[in-house]
């Protein structure tokens, strides 16, 4: 059976008296694609173009339909002109009337191969002017407004990365880089869902007044306290014991900065 080459099929077909039939379609489509696109020489008969031999067992088989739905379907087409069968002794010749109308070019496969060469090159060279077109357009709407090409060429800010990381290494004496990726991600992931700076401030708090002088004190890291438990750290509820501790350094630091003013 064929699989190449190509058929025109005209729209004009939705129009066609057995389009809603969906069996006499079937086979009309079905001989349409499987029919010789040359004269072809078989048993001492000359095939011609746009024909084949075959049966109705045989079309039966290859559209997966009864070979009475076959008989019928067949009945329609010679009725209305579309198809002519020629019954031989043992095998039976089907036509497409006017076959020629489905092609791009008459003769040989290798003219019809030259018709579907240039249908690619056509729809290829539409392709191209589609994308052009579509960077024009792209192109004046930047134009027209700058604004949108500054904000996709915009960097994400790095201070908030080195105002984070500086506070943690700061409470925790720890001396972490703020340009690490992994890093940048939690931090990113965590503005995403809406927390501010002052949060991750909060946690890092948090976590060192649970935390430090303890064995989770080396758990005072970006990967920790910046990850999928940020929520839990931030709203974490402080003991009785810790609120006096960050009262006391409170006071403590609150103290020092009245010392020093009064010092000036």
């Amino acid at each position: 059976m064929l699989d190449t080459g190509f058929v025109k099929i005209y729209r004009s077909l939705l129009n066609w008296e057995w389009y809603d039939d969906v069996v006499t379609k079937t086979v009309f489509l079905h001989l349409l694609l499987t029919v010789s696109i040359d004269d072809q020489k078989w048993h001492g008969i000359v095939v011609k173009r746009g024909s084949r031999v075959s049966s109705y067992a045989k079309l039966a088989e290859e559209t997966k339909l009864s070979i009475q739905q076959i008989r019928t379907a067949i009945s329609h087409l010679e009725s209305t002109g579309e198809l002519t069968r020629s019954k031989h002794a043992k095998f039976t010749v089907f036509a497409i009337n006017n076959y020629d109308e489905y092609q791009q070019a008459t003769g040989k496969s290798t003219v019809n191969q030259q018709g579907a060469n240039r249908v690619t090159t056509r729809y290829q060279q539409q392709y191209k002017k589609d994308k052009k077109d579509k960077k024009d357009k792209n192109n004046i709407y930047i134009a027209e407004n700058p604004d949108f090409e500054a904000a996709k060429s915009k960097k994400p800010d790095a201070k908030p990365y080195q105002e984070i990381v500086d506070y943690l290494n700061q409470k925790a004496g720890t001396s972490y880089r703020s340009n690490i990726k992994a890093t940048q991600a939690n931090i990113r992931a965590r503005l995403a869902e809406g927390y501010t700076v002052e949060d991750f401030k909060r946690v890092i708090d948090n976590k060192c007044t649970d935390w430090i002088g303890t064995q989770w004190e080396e758990y005072l890291r970006p990967s920790t306290l910046f990850g999928t438990k940020f929520e839990n750290y931030l709203n974490r509820k402080q003991t009785k014991q810790q609120k006096q501790q960050q009262e006391t350094v409170s006071n403590a630091e609150l103290y020092q900065s009245l010392v020093f003013n009064i010092d000036e």
